[in-house]
């Protein structure tokens, strides 16, 4: 196969054209999104490099010349020293590109960060005949009990996606093909785990018409999951429809200037570090407090805590303060240094004037 050609991001090169299909895949870490890509076929080592972004400097493939066999490709989407990776599959006639994005518990990035990062992505993304198709939410089946970060993970991505888009939403479940041999289980607990999701946690954005589908760790598990992507879609063009429903943060974000804090998702993180600051600030006083009565070694220690506990807070503090001075032209900016500056040029707060 002949690779693709390398073109200058200079060139007003748009990659998404209106015909290929956007999935974003997400979910908590760990849950087996690089593995859901993987079983497409691709990893790191293993697929076709049709572009490649390090800091500022770009290499980008003619993605439009790609040959439509099912082979799948993989470039990097550089922000802020973190990547999105995003690979591309054709299949029946259409480019798929997925988007790999980053768990909101990750613990080497903030999810203050992360939700600047999908936000960007998205706000990039949209206009009204140009979107993402899809969204893949995958949720490991063995993980028998919601804990609170899963719980409030669920409530973020039912906010980041709105009850308007959620016909274009996947809940995939993963693991079913170790269900059978879990210490401790049957395959039968994890089904009654299946039915309490979809009954309890997912109730919501089922009534919305999000899609229960089953990950069994074939390649063919996962297309079906990507077909039924493709369906929808071409259901919409049979019906000479061209608008793609906007994500509720994509409509929240294009008003002007509106904060990523004070959009529903971006509250629930807020709320977050508000809780967070108001805990470490509770410790700073105490430490402080008990400065004044230390003394020798004792003392040391006390300083040493309240110096690294000082840093933590400044941390949290300009976090704090990013997700509140976060707006739609920011976040535009912050990905136009990126690779998508190149790509897709969208214009996404015209689409709502």
């Amino acid at each position: 196969m002949e690779p693709p050609q390398v073109i200058d991001l200079e060139e007003t090169v748009d990659l998404f054209d209106e015909s290929d299909i956007v999935v974003a895949v997400m979910g908590l870490t760990g849950v087996g999104k690089s593995h859901f890509i993987a079983l497409l076929g691709a990893s790191r080592s293993g697929c076709s490099e049709a572009t490649a972004l390090v800091g500022d400097s770009l290499s980008s493939g003619k993605l439009h010349n790609l040959p439509l066999t099912e082979d799948l490709y993989m470039f990097d989407v550089s922000l802020e020293t973190k990547h999105l990776d995003v690979f591309v599959l054709p299949r029946r006639g259409r480019k798929i590109y997925l988007v790999d994005t980053p768990g909101f518990d990750d613990s080497n990035m903030s999810n203050s960060k992360i939700l600047r990062m999908i936000s960007g992505f998205l706000t990039r993304a949209y206009k009204p005949t140009k979107n993402v198709d899809g969204i893949v939410y995958l949720h490991r089946i063995t993980d028998n009990r919601v804990g609170g970060h899963a719980l409030k993970n669920i409530k973020l991505f039912e906010e980041l996606c709105g009850s308007e888009a959620m016909e274009i939403v996947t809940l995939l479940t993963t693991m079913w093909d170790v269900a059978g041999s879990v210490p401790g289980f049957t395959k039968a607990d994890f089904e009654r785990h299946e039915e309490q999701l979809i009954s309890q946690y997912w109730g919501e954005m089922i009534q919305k018409e999000a899609t229960v589908r089953r990950s069994l760790n074939t390649r063919e598990s996962v297309l079906s999951v990507l077909d039924h992507i493709l369906d929808i879609r071409m259901r919409r063009e049979d019906e000479e429809s061209t608008e793609r429903p906007a994500l509720k943060i994509q409509k929240e974000m294009a008003v002007p200037g509106m904060a990523l804090a004070n959009t529903s998702a971006g509250k629930i993180v807020a709320s977050d570090f508000e809780s967070e600051l108001r805990e470490k600030r509770i410790k700073q006083a105490y430490l402080q407090e008990r400065l004044t009565i230390s003394i020798g070694s004792d003392e040391k220690r006390v300083r040493d805590d309240l110096e690294q506990l000082d840093i933590e807070i400044t941390r949290l503090e300009n976090e704090f303060k990013l997700l509140n001075t976060w707006t739609w032209g920011q976040a535009v900016a912050w990905v136009g240094g990126s690779l998508f500056s190149g790509l897709m040029l969208l214009g996404f707060a015209a689409a709502f004037s």
